[in-house]
């Protein structure tokens, strides 16, 4: 997760902390809404002659490509396609589910279906492999593969950057798979208001 200038670290509440060595700065961020919910700290001290302003703007730069070439997923995602997928899957044992069905699963976000191979992949897991992580009832089971079958394909391409973003990034960190659960079906509370703006901002009153 880290490399000898950045260290990323993982906070509560989907929230996350991207520290830069070589200037002192850090900034802690929504999952998913970098560019929506910075709270930056600064160092206290700065290099003589410096100006705190080129300072920031170097580590602001910095900081940014950083997350977006390393930890894409963590960085941006589709809003409204991810706070849809939330909503349709909005038990937190459907995502331990999940989570746990797809964690070898090779997909190419471009090839389409993924909807459809989501449900596979969960039938199968409940099927042959007999798993049942999140303690479904048969009944539960059908209603998690139906509420599967209904996204769109955005919103499945969401459901794979989730599932990835827990297996390369809170897994490492050895997070607590039911309070990461969770802690997403809060996501899209927090995403709301950023989504209530940015329509306003296009579509005006309209």
């Amino acid at each position: 997760m880290n490399n000898e200038r950045f260290t990323l670290t993982q906070l509560p509440n989907l929230m996350w902390q991207v520290s830069d060595a070589e200037t002192g700065f850090s900034i802690n961020f929504r999952e998913g809404l970098f560019n929506y919910s910075q709270e930056v700290t600064q160092p206290e001290t700065l290099p003589e002659g410096v100006e705190l302003a080129t300072w920031a703007a170097k580590a602001m730069s910095a900081i940014g490509d950083y997350v977006a070439t390393e930890h894409p997923y963590i960085a941006s995602c589709d809003m409204k396609a991810r706070r849809a997928a939330i909503w349709m899957l909005s038990h937190e044992s459907w995502w331990v589910t999940l989570v746990a069905a797809c964690n070898s699963l090779l997909v190419d976000l471009e090839e389409g279906d993924l909807a459809e191979q989501l449900c596979i992949e969960v039938d199968d897991f409940f099927t042959l492999d007999g798993s049942n992580p999140g303690n479904l009832t048969e009944v539960e089971q059908e209603n998690m593969i139906g509420a599967l079958s209904l996204l769109d394909e955005d919103e499945a391409a969401e459901v794979f950057a989730i599932i990835h973003t827990f297996w390369h990034e809170y897994y490492e960190a050895q997070a607590n798979t039911h309070t990461w659960a969770r802690d997403l079906l809060w996501w899209p509370a927090y995403a709301n208001p950023i989504i209530d703006n940015l329509d306003e901002e296009e579509y005006g009153d309209n």
